[in-house]
């Protein structure tokens, strides 16, 4: 066996670390990506929120992700009645009430060989507001007859949250652009803070066949002024449809 000096142990590491290096440079290279992508969410907007993203790809591994979102108040009435809310003020609480809007700002790392699929920590913020808004839910459901209690409202909150995702890309090539759709999951932990302004209550009493048409509610000499707060998980789930592009 050939003994084999300090200088040429070195210089043989050198040359083999280099031929690695080269064989990964080039199976990178080989993979085809786009460096820009803009997203539409398909889950959000089944709810009438538009969500707009934007992606920049800063290498084969590495992307930041943009995000913002509108949902639009449809109606000025919340019938919580067989929502069981605590006759506290929650998200669910607005429904198609409230406006909203929604900014996010994430970092992507693309993790297998193929460089698909991701991890994508986010951090998120979230306004929702819903001026004048009737809120009733029921406080009495004994015997024949129905006890609802009536308040006008006005409602917004703040969130602030991070979203831990996993992710999947799929892409199709066509000419020099690329079409294709994200499916995302996993958990959010948020911040949220409620302020609600009362002002005006009353409680209405009907037959379980003859709900009331018109509800009059008087106003309060002074507003009720109260504020919620809360620190909630959930469990997220979504589809990007893109379009990207050098």
């Amino acid at each position: 066996m050939r003994n084999i000096n300090s200088n040429n142990a070195k210089a043989i590491l050198v040359s083999i670390c280099l031929i690695f290096l080269s064989i990964s440079c080039k199976s990178q290279d080989s993979i085809n990506y786009s460096k820009n992508y803009i997203g539409l969410s398909i889950t959000e907007l089944l709810f009438a929120d538009f969500r707009i993203s934007y992606e920049l790809r800063l290498n084969i591994s590495n992307g930041l992700k943009f995000e913002v979102g509108y949902k639009p108040g449809f109606t000025n009435f919340t019938d919580a009645t067989n929502i069981d809310l605590g006759q506290k003020a929650t998200a669910w609480c607005y429904r198609n009430t409230a406006n909203w809007l929604y900014f996010s700002l994430g970092y992507k790392y693309y993790f297998n060989k193929k460089k698909t699929i991701y991890f994508s920590p986010e951090l998120f913020y979230k306004k929702l507001y819903a001026d004048n808004i009737v809120y009733t839910w029921g406080i009495n459901e004994g015997g024949s007859n129905l006890t609802n209690q009536y308040e006008n409202r006005t409602m917004s909150t703040n969130i602030f949250g991070l979203n831990l995702l996993i992710g999947k890309r799929f892409e199709h090539n066509k000419d020099n652009s690329r079409i294709g759709f994200d499916i995302f999951c996993g958990l959010s932990l948020r911040s949220k803070t409620i302020n609600t302004t009362i002002y005006g209550r009353t409680i209405t009493t009907y037959p379980h066949d003859s709900p009331p048409k018109h509800v009059i509610i008087p106003a309060f000499n002074n507003p009720i002024e109260e504020v919620d707060n809360y620190v909630q998980p959930s469990f997220q789930f979504g589809i990007i449809i893109s379009g990207s592009w050098n």
